[in-house]
């Protein structure tokens, strides 16, 4: 039991979820809790890394449209020089 609530206690400050109201009671409940915080947490990290995967490809496409029209203005500024 003792080592079951150690690794309880350290899962739980890790991963940042708080003690709260409900507390494992003995070494089953705190293996499940265990558990469902690091199916919590591989979750929630899998969802923030998608939302910015998604963000950083509309900045790409922003800065391949801006790229895009710079060479497109540099390249009817050098014609009409010539």
């Amino acid at each position: 039991m003792q080592y079951a609530t150690s690794c309880y206690w350290a899962v739980v400050t890790i991963a940042t979820v708080g003690y709260g109201d409900i507390t494992p009671t003995n070494a089953v409940e705190a293996e499940a809790n265990i558990l469902i915080i690091l199916i919590g947490v591989t979750f929630y990290s899998y969802i923030v890394s998608r939302v910015t995967t998604i963000f950083n490809a509309s900045q790409e496409v922003e800065q391949s449209v801006q790229r895009e029209k710079e060479i497109e203005d540099f390249i009817n500024k050098k014609i009409n020089t010539d």
